[in-house]
């Protein structure tokens, strides 16, 4: 639709081959309730000295592409990182050399931006080969430097699955409307993910979404059979109860957060829930000690 308007207002026809890409949850495939867009162009490589008329035309059909998202319902990014952003918009030459650039800087901004943009798929585009060069590029990148991968886990090695010392749940203290409530996504999903990511980025492993790098892992001979459907259940299990607590929370007309309180569990659901974040504590053990080199 964007590209047709442009061509109907006289911009022509894409000056370029170019691959429209989705970064973050919306790359994995596992978007909650309200997500926002994070979304970027893969362009193919051009001569500089075409780069403002070429990047004028891209710069104007990413304005349009994440309007019209957002009048249909996906908000605009808080962090910018649309394709309307020059980070987000690159020919896969100035991709190479941003993602070698983060490479060598290993700061927390690079590895914040990194975490983003791992997870990225293409979702349109009529040059399949851009994307697949610069997924092969990142793997080729992570394979020659481990230290960036032990610099993504201390990133996040605050993490925590919400877990005390003895197996009951870790609530909410500080902020007095979800006190006493679980933060699913914070303390349960995410330390999963952020595992599944790190051992797929370190074994070369392409797939994005959870449950399928789980599976790939498990192909490789880095999760057992029980590992694998330990952590296939867990991200299942807790997938489903946030999304029923977000449905209940957006027909009750509260605000959808990722927060559940336990007591809304039966005695049976909490068991099953405490049982998914042991699973997932164990992986972040495992995390921990290969990639960061010590055990808990």
């Amino acid at each position: 639709m964007c590209i047709a308007s442009l061509a109907t207002e006289g911009w022509g026809k894409p000056p370029a081959d170019f691959s429209v890409i989705v970064m973050g949850s919306g790359g994995r495939g596992e978007n909650f309730i309200g997500p926002d867009q994070d979304n970027g162009f893969i362009i193919e490589d051009y001569p500089d000295e075409e780069h403002s008329r070429i990047d004028g035309y891209f710069m104007e059909l990413a304005s349009r592409l994440v309007a019209t998202l957002d009048t249909v319902g996906l908000p605009l990014c808080r962090g910018y990182c649309m394709a309307i952003n020059p980070m987000w918009r690159k020919t896969l030459s100035q991709w190479f050399r941003q993602l070698d650039g983060w490479g060598r800087k290993r700061n927390r901004i690079a590895l914040q931006l990194s975490d983003i943009f791992f997870d990225f798929q293409p979702v349109w585009g009529h040059n399949p080969d851009l994307a697949r060069r610069l997924r092969s590029h990142v793997t080729a990148m992570l394979h020659k430097d481990r230290a960036f991968l032990r610099a993504m886990y201390d990133e996040t090695s605050d993490h925590n699955v919400g877990l005390g010392l003895f197996g009951g749940f870790v609530t909410e203290k500080e902020d007095p409307y979800y006190r006493g409530q679980i933060n699913l996504k914070h303390h349960a999903l995410l330390p999963l993910i952020e595992g599944a990511r790190l051992f797929s980025l370190r074994e070369g492993v392409e797939q994005t979404g959870t449950l399928a790098r789980i599976d790939a892992l498990h192909s490789l001979g880095i999760f057992d059979a029980t590992e694998r459907e330990d952590l296939k259940g867990s991200f299942v299990q807790i997938t489903n109860l946030l999304l029923g607590q977000q449905i209940a929370d957006f027909r009750t007309g509260r605000k959808i957060t990722y927060f559940l309180h336990p007591d809304s569990l039966s005695k049976r659901a909490k068991e099953h829930l405490a049982d998914a974040m042991k699973a997932i504590d164990r992986l972040r053990d495992r995390v921990r000690a290969e990639l960061a080199g010590h055990r808990a």
